[in-house]
């Protein structure tokens, strides 16, 4: 294999990664329908898989600019994903949701709700901006 496909086959494994967090959600969703007859969606399993999306999107920055690709909307969402689990986690600690002093009601609720909305557009758009990178790496010209 020479550089260039080694390079596609790279980025084809970490935009497959950054998809992890939300499609195992929607995989044990499904699981779950079939087996129990109950529609239940973990919305927060994406949050605590964060990590693939921020591995995937970081390792295609890296391509992006050895390929000379345009990579600014990715960072933009990648920075916005982080902050929005980053936002959620001070929530929680500043709240007392993290200690367990204080129940999960109210505010709290809607706070954390709206944090994991944010993260799941985020990580979306990321994924999308992956693929984008991803194409674009397949059409670009193979070094000599």
């Amino acid at each position: 294999m020479g550089r260039g496909r080694w390079v596609y086959f790279l980025a084809v494994v970490l935009t497959i990664v950054s998809f992890l967090p939300l499609a195992v959600p929607v995989f044990f969703t499904v699981v779950e329908l079939i087996s129990s007859g109950r529609l239940l969606y973990d919305f927060l399993m994406p949050a605590e898989l964060f990590l693939l999306t921020v591995i995937g999107g970081g390792g295609m920055v890296v391509l992006g600019v050895a390929g000379k690709i345009s990579i600014k909307r990715l960072v933009v969402y990648l920075a916005l994903d982080v902050a929005s689990v980053g936002g959620a986690q001070v929530w929680a600690v500043l709240s007392g949701l993290a200690h367990g002093d204080t129940e999960l009601a109210g505010v709290h609720v809607f706070a954390i709700t709206i944090f994991a909305i944010l993260f799941h557009l985020f990580a979306l758009l990321v994924e999308l901006e992956c693929v984008r990178i991803c194409r674009s790496l397949r059409g670009a010209p193979k070094p000599s």
